[in-house]
């Protein structure tokens, strides 16, 4: 402030000038990424909506449903991260507080999408009417064919817990 007083008059015109200009440029990416989010909105929802239908649908037994809603969910998620993610927000990035937050979204929106896609096929792979008891026995090949799927689903979750554990972690900037 100082500084500033004890300026000359140009000087002083100067710092108003840059100062105005790095204000617009902070309004500039600000819009930016409200019209990205507001663009991602529905996809999100869409998309949390369909993963907990997919989720229920998994624990109700019913995996056709659970996997159709978990195809949904990681569809309506990559969308999402697609429109959260344009060039409308690449500004954003650079502001502090707000880009470290947008960082953390998109990559908590790939760490779900790719579980939400490793559930699909976990989904697909695990048809509960094929896997009953035929006198007293579990088709074996039946039963591993169940293990690459719930591998990498099991991947996923892991990749999912530590993206948001290091996110909780991480301090604020």
């Amino acid at each position: 402030v100082s500084g500033y007083r004890n300026a000359s008059s140009d000087e002083r015109r100067r710092a108003r000038q840059v100062g105005r200009g790095v204000a617009a440029a902070i309004a500039v990416a600000l819009v930016g990424l409200l019209v990205a989010g507001a663009e991602a909105r529905a996809s999100l929802q869409r998309g949390t909506a369909a993963l907990r239908a997919g989720i229920n649908a998994s624990k109700g037994g019913d995996t056709q449903l659970a996997s159709q809603k978990l195809d949904e969910a990681s569809g309506a998620l990559a969308d999402a991260r697609s429109k959260l993610g344009a060039w409308l927000a690449v500004p954003a990035q650079g502001l502090p507080v707000i880009g470290a937050n947008l960082s953390a979204s998109l990559d908590g929106l790939d760490a779900v999408t790719d579980l939400a896609a490793a559930a699909h096929v976990a989904a697909l792979a695990a048809d509960q009417d094929s896997l009953r008891f035929d006198g007293g026995q579990l088709d074996v090949a039946k039963v591993s064919a169940l293990a690459d799927p719930v591998a990498a689903l099991r991947a996923s979750a892991v990749r999912a817990t530590e993206t948001v554990t290091f996110f909780r972690k991480k301090p604020a900037h």
